[in-house]
């Protein structure tokens, strides 16, 4: 007797059983989320809510929860004394009273050159359209800097008081010292974000930082996201890779990050359909960064492509039109159960025993 692989029952059950799991005609047209895990894009709150509330502010990340973001993405620096604050910029004149309230150090205003103690006598500065206050929102913080720690604490208290699961997604700097990413390690497993299914990320456009931060979280078996950061697909002679420059003249091959990585994190505006298969034939989920829409209807115009290309999530400055654009947007229409037959409960535990599928190395982020 022809003995039968495993890979080939599994096609021939699957081949046998397809006509039996297929939608009515009727229910065709519905739109399933063409991302990685078939679940809907993440909603990732681009340092908090900048469009309404000072960036990296602990009420901009409030803010952000309260227009539905799935993750919350944060800037982390060091200063003077080594500690860890949330800032974007590298200097504090941009979104701080700084100026007000010291002068220059070394010809400016360097994170670097202030320790934690200074930098907690400032006021966060709003940029843009953004202010201290939001329609409808009371906030239960200030607008001081932040320390990552008071960060991620901000984060679990708007959890327990909300019964939520917004994450956090941690951005490391390029210039980041293997000190640095242990105490950054250090402080995202001290506040629980290292737990299974605890929704925690970290990305980089460092290779070395994003290789650095995985095998640390790997060496401590917590369960935490990593994203490399970068400008969208290269092709090269070796295969698909990550540009890590706009030029396209840096790059990390997918082969090489699937070793270390889940996530490529890619600005938008060098996004293709090709790169997106390429991605998730690597097992890789792949996000956009940064999107601001100016309302509903330019991120629905916006994220049109991505959505039927599947990109994984949307990193964002307004979580509120992003999220209305894809309750609106048709896709994730559930269809009506089919009547199964009798027999078809025990063919699929058939063949559940046969073998999974090949898991990546760590779950995708909690929706």
């Amino acid at each position: 007797m022809k003995l039968v692989s495993n890979g080939a029952l599994v096609g021939a059950l699957l081949t046998a059983l397809c006509p039996l799991l297929a939608p009515p005609a009727a229910q065709a047209a519905t739109l399933d989320w063409q991302t990685l895990s078939g679940q809907a894009p993440k909603v990732i709150g681009h340092r908090g809510a900048p469009n309404y509330l000072a960036e990296n502010s602990l009420p901009g990340y409030e803010l952000a929860g309260d227009l539905g973001a799935d993750m919350v993405e944060t800037d982390v620096q060091v200063t003077r004394d080594g500690e860890l604050i949330v800032m974007h910029d590298g200097t504090l004149e941009r979104t701080t009273n700084i100026a007000a309230r010291f002068p220059p150090r070394n010809g400016g205003y360097s994170v670097a050159d202030f320790t934690l103690a200074e930098i907690k006598q400032l006021t966060l500065l709003p940029t843009g359209s953004a202010s201290y206050s939001y329609p409808g929102f009371t906030p239960t913080t200030d607008f001081s800097v932040p320390t990552l720690g008071e960060f991620l604490d901000t984060v679990n208290a708007y959890n327990a008081a909300h019964g939520t699961d917004l994450g956090v997604l941690t951005e490391l700097k390029s210039s980041y010292t293997p000190e640095v990413n242990a105490k950054v390690v250090a402080e995202m497993l001290d506040k629980g974000f290292g737990e299974t299914g605890s929704n925690g990320a970290v990305q980089s456009f460092s290779v070395a930082n994003v290789r650095e931060m995985s095998a640390l979280f790997e060496a401590a078996g917590a369960d935490v996201y990593v994203d490399l950061l970068g400008y969208g697909g290269v092709q090269t002679a070796e295969g698909w890779a990550l540009g890590l420059n706009g030029s396209g003249t840096s790059y990390e091959l997918l082969s090489e990050l699937v070793g270390y990585a889940d996530a490529v994190a890619s600005n938008y505006t060098y996004i293709t359909e090709d790169f997106v298969a390429a991605v998730h034939a690597a097992g890789l989920e792949i996000y956009a960064w940064t999107l601001r829409p100016t309302d509903e209807a330019s991120a629905a115009a916006l994220m049109a492509d991505f959505l039927a290309w599947g990109v994984d999530g949307f990193i964002t400055d307004n979580a509120d039109y992003v999220n209305a654009a894809l309750a609106n947007s048709g896709y994730d229409v559930a269809p009506a159960p089919v009547p199964l037959p009798a027999a078809l409960p025990m063919l699929l535990a058939g063949m559940a025993a046969l073998g999974g599928l090949a898991r990546r190395r760590r779950p995708a982020l909690a929706a």
